[in-house]
């Protein structure tokens, strides 16, 4: 069946949608911070419903929070695609929200064409994506992948426990287990999502097709010596945790480049300090570690000799080290024949295209434990995402709708959609 004129998604829409989405949780000072389970993200939660509705979704939101749009046959597998409207502090209108609303704009024009669909599609836009309270939250929980002690113990940067958060919200977090899907119930799942990184933008790519997704590993090492008078302490009878971690990370990073690692990336990204005051000794420091790798050994091996290095910098100083271990995020490979259907969708439309993976952790990765997943990249100017300036040319935003929507498409109809060139 070849449909005429080919379908392509309504731009004037969909950049429409992305502006009014992008902003809601815009303060008075133009920045705009929308984390799950606070009042700007309800109001960002009620808008989609609308939006998903007008599209011919019928929806509802699951024991957890994610907003779930569905059309078509009412059994067999389900096709999904989807990503997050969570927003970090002071972030950019498109880092998640793109990828949902280009999967409602998808719905739009199935629905608009009254096309057959051989399977159900669901749009989904996960709870807590950014790890307000707890990273991957919503996308875990539909997967079965969540521990009861997680919801309790996981907190905000402000001390509120995501426990006390859903409460709030009106949910029952001891019903967290009614969000997961049966064994089976997903077939396919495909995320549109910017870069949010530089190499499409560099290299004049349209599309990325995204062939892996990295493990990230979050630690905390914290270094425990003792406050005394920054004036009157010698320097060789100190026990100074700030000078003890500063070494750490100076040591930490020299074996890392000496190992010569070309895939694995390392951050140290916070430092909290007690009682932190100039003319005090630090009693304390925590540094935040950041370790991510699509080879999970990789990170492993890492983490391992990073913790030796703690360990020797605080015998070093006469002082005490331990080692919290925050979270582990496992890296996926995504499905072979997604990338050759998101390939094929690209080049039908005129599209250039690279495989590449994903250095930024995404729902995906957690979906392709239960099904079959893929994910497009479109391109991020200057590389830049998580930042009020994240920015992607609307031309390229509309291309990559369009490649979502005869993937998702070529997976839900029986008869594939004929492309045709996107504007360039």
């Amino acid at each position: 069946m070849t449909l005429h004129p080919p379908l392509q998604v309504n731009s004037q829409r969909l950049l429409g949608d992305i502006d009014s989405l992008g902003g809601i949780g815009v303060d008075e000072n133009g920045e705009r911070t929308r984390p799950s389970f606070s009042p700007q993200y309800q109001e960002a939660v009620e808008w989609l419903i609308d939006r998903m509705r007008a599209a011919g979704l019928r929806t509802r939101i699951d024991a957890v929070g994610n907003v779930i749009g569905r059309m078509g046959p009412d059994n067999g597998p389900i096709v999904m695609t989807g990503s997050h409207i969570d927003t970090v502090r002071n972030g950019g209108p498109l880092d998640g929200s793109y990828g949902v609303l280009a999967g409602v704009e998808v719905a739009h024009i199935l629905s608009e064409n009254k096309l057959e669909l051989a399977a159900p599609l669901e749009v989904v836009a996960f709870a807590d994506e950014e790890g307000a309270y707890l990273s991957l939250f919503g996308s875990r929980a539909l997967a079965g992948g969540l521990a009861a002690a997680e919801i309790e113990t996981s907190r905000n940067w402000q001390g509120t426990s995501l426990f006390e958060a859903m409460d709030a919200y009106g949910f029952d977090p001891e019903r967290y287990r009614e969000a997961a899907y049966p064994a089976g119930a997903i077939q396919k799942f495909v995320e549109l999502h910017i870069e949010q990184g530089p190499v499409l933008d560099t290299q004049g790519q349209d599309i990325g097709i995204v062939n892996g997704i990295v493990g990230m590993r979050n630690l905390n090492f914290r270094f425990l010596g003792k406050s005394n008078h920054a004036g009157t302490t010698p320097m060789d009878m100190r026990q100074d945790a700030l000078r003890a971690a500063a070494e750490f990370i100076t040591r930490a990073y020299t074996r890392f480049e000496e190992e010569g690692e070309q895939t694995a990336r390392l951050t140290f990204g916070a430092i909290h300090v007690k009682p932190n005051m100039g003319n005090v000794i630090a009693r304390e420091a925590a540094v935040r570690l950041d370790c991510r790798d699509l080879d999970d050994d990789r990170t492993a091996k890492i983490v391992d000799q990073l913790e030796s290095i703690a360990r020797q910098v605080a015998l070093h100083y006469g002082i005490d080290a331990d080692v919290e271990y925050l979270s582990h995020d496992r890296a996926a490979i995504l499905a072979p024949d997604i990338m050759e259907e998101i390939g094929r969708a690209a080049e039908g439309l005129g599209l250039t295209s690279m495989v590449m993976p994903s250095g930024a952790g995404h729902d995906t990765q957690v979906m392709a434990r239960i099904c079959k997943a893929g994910m497009i990249f479109v391109p991020s100017s200057n590389g830049l995402s998580h930042h009020p300036d994240e920015w992607t040319d609307p031309q390229q935003l509309i291309k990559g709708a369009n490649v979502l929507l005869h993937t998702m498409a070529s997976f839900l109809m029986a008869k594939k959609m004929q492309p045709q060139a996107a504007t360039r």
